[in-house]
């Protein structure tokens, strides 16, 4: 199951995911190959995450629950619009 320890390697580097982040959804997914941003981190978790998709039709639905082992980290938030 190599899967699993990909997802594993995921979940240890995008232990540091925050609000504002680009992600994109991983080829196992249902979502697979979409891009998103972090809407919220959930803090009582230690791996869920809401994340809005940037496609057309994403933009339309609800931000996604996400595991943090079921994304991939494009770009951090510089934190500049952060108050």
């Amino acid at each position: 199951m190599k899967w699993l320890k990909d997802r594993r390697a995921l979940r240890k580097q995008n232990s540091g995911l925050k609000c504002g982040d680009l992600v994109q959804i991983v080829p196992w997914c249902i979502h697979k190959g979409r891009l998103g941003h972090v809407v919220e981190v959930m803090p009582w978790s230690n791996g869920e995450l809401k994340v809005q998709l940037l496609d057309e039709e994403g933009l339309g639905m609800e931000p996604l629950s996400v595991s943090r082992g079921n994304c991939i980290l494009l770009t951090k938030n510089s934190g500049e619009n952060e108050k």
